[in-house]
């Protein structure tokens, strides 16, 4: 006996193909009901030598007391402007993001990003964003923010930055590494976002003292959703 399943609407759902006849769906993203999603890349300025161990390069703080901010997706890339002092070099130019907790105030300093109005809506009827503060580094580290992070970073980048041409004529090589964060929650296969209630955030820091020569820039790419309830 054939089994009707009917959805919110009442619309009785379909089947595909002549073999398998599987269950007709289409994947879609996280509700967002009242709110929305949202999409910023940005980068830093030319970051300075001898940048400090633990220097904060981008910060995502959430502070609505009823809504939460999900992280769906968070990408970074790493350019080296200058040559780093290879005879210190051990993986400067790496960076590490940590879950911050008790975020009580906002950090200082760079390019604030936090969007107004229609910017960084992936629709335009959705709404505008309830982001407390966004920003990422300018020429330096940014400066305050009040929180606690956890022991360990969620996610992290190694690199060593330099290229070398080892001999006139050849070809350059390059250190095996892994260039930038490229992290993308799969819900579909289980993976959990991360889900931020009233002051909690995020902050990408630095993870090695860099040597006293050696600038470079980087890219940040973060995609969040806004929502009533997860």
């Amino acid at each position: 006996m054939a089994i009707q399943i009917q959805g919110n609407s009442g619309t009785v759902a379909e089947v595909d193909g002549t073999v398998f006849r599987a269950q007709r769906v289409r994947a879609t993203p996280l509700d967002y009901g009242a709110f929305g999603h949202y999409r910023v890349s940005s980068v830093t300025g030319i970051l300075p030598a001898a940048l400090a161990a633990g220097a904060v390069v981008y910060s995502f703080r959430w502070g609505d007391a009823t809504r939460l901010g999900v992280l769906l997706r968070l990408k970074t890339r790493f350019l080296p402007l200058t040559l780093f002092t290879a005879a210190t070099l051990t993986d400067a130019t790496s960076f590490d993001a940590y879950v911050g907790r008790s975020f009580s105030a906002s950090h200082t300093g760079g390019t604030a990003l936090t969007p107004t109005g229609n910017n960084a809506k992936c629709r335009t009827s959705m709404a505008t964003s309830l982001m407390t503060d966004l920003r990422i580094a300018s020429t330096a580290a940014l400066a305050g923010g009040t929180l606690t992070v956890d022991a360990n970073p969620f996610v992290q980048s190694i690199r060593k930055a330099n290229r070398t041409n080892v001999a006139t004529g050849t070809e350059e090589t390059i250190s095996p590494t892994t260039d930038g964060i490229d992290l993308d929650f799969d819900m579909a296969s289980g993976d959990h976002p991360l889900v931020f209630a009233a002051n909690e955030g995020f902050v990408i820091r630095n993870r090695t003292v860099w040597p006293v020569a050696g600038t470079g820039q980087l890219m940040v790419t973060c995609v969040w959703a806004e929502v009533a309830a997860f």
